[in-house]
């Protein structure tokens, strides 16, 4: 009889570690999930503003058929160079994401 006590016990305390361990890997999850939700979420955010800031260094170039001499942005480095004055290659990189946009314009 004390056998089967003890049995039962064990078998009681077995379960209930299966369960918590299961529970564990299912919360784990979950909180993997969020975060490599929010660092896709963070890294479109800096896709999406980079690419406002090529678009507008862009503009510029060809409006006024040269590259703006003040690149000052926040969080990103950005650069222009050219050969000739016709064509013009832009890059944008984040500072702290891995976030590089290249662009080139030639001008007629």
């Amino acid at each position: 009889m004390q056998k089967l006590g003890i049995l039962k016990s064990s078998f009681a305390m077995y379960a209930v570690l299966v369960f918590v361990l299961v529970f564990a890997t299912i919360s784990l999850m979950s909180v993997e999930t969020k975060l490599i939700n929010s660092q896709l979420d963070h890294d479109k955010y800096a896709y999406l503003q980079g690419k406002i800031h090529i678009d507008s260094i862009a503009d510029y170039i060809q409006k006024k058929h040269k590259a703006p001499t003040s690149l000052n942005f926040t969080n990103y480095q950005a650069d222009v160079w050219t050969d000739d004055n016709k064509t013009f290659d832009i890059v944008i990189s984040h500072d702290i994401s891995y976030i590089n946009i290249h662009r080139q314009i030639k001008l007629p």
